[in-house]
């Protein structure tokens, strides 16, 4: 009944990979579909919730009230770099760039100080394979960014996960 940002991100990276290996138009036309979603306000039908004057959240559950969950967002980044890879990007590339900037601006509201929190909402902690998939996300998308900022976020929530006390903290 919801979308999701993790569901339409995955779906548009293996649309574009079908394309890509078969060269069938009909998986871009279907990726073209998802991507209307990602231009959409949840309250629209779509994944997407505003952040602050000019920012864009993508949901991994589009629903209202609105989540925040940084998994969800970070796989719907991924199928839109896929997105504009393929088709050049002038309508995707906005898309992106906004969801870039909402999570520069989001970023440390995610960091407990020891561990993650899944979504901004509650504030829950990341499960344990939550936090190491959040470390991993940002890691590769620092990769694909260039961006020092994910990077040094990766690295410190990574040595969360190395740490004794941190650990100790998150079961307690």
């Amino acid at each position: 009944p919801a979308l999701s940002a993790l569901a339409q991100g995955s779906g548009i990276s293996v649309l574009v990979r079908a394309y890509q290996l078969t060269g069938d138009d009909t998986f871009l036309q279907a990726a073209r579909r998802v991507m209307q979603t990602f231009e959409r306000d949840i309250l629209d039908g779509g994944i997407n919730t505003p952040i602050g004057d000019d920012g864009i959240f993508f949901e991994e559950i589009a629903t209202y009230p609105a989540s925040h969950a940084l998994r969800g967002h970070l796989f719907a980044l991924f199928g839109l770099y896929d997105y504009m890879q393929i088709t050049g990007g002038s309508k995707v590339e906005p898309l992106l760039q906004c969801g870039l900037t909402t999570l520069h601006l989001v970023i440390d509201a995610f960091d407990s100080g020891y561990w993650t929190y899944s979504d901004l909402l509650h504030k829950p902690l990341a499960s344990t394979l939550d936090h190491a998939l959040h470390v991993q996300l940002l890691a590769a998308l620092a990769t694909y960014t260039h961006c020092g900022e994910y990077a040094t976020v990766a690295k410190g929530w990574d040595m969360y996960q190395q740490r004794f006390a941190c650990r100790l903290r998150y079961l307690i």
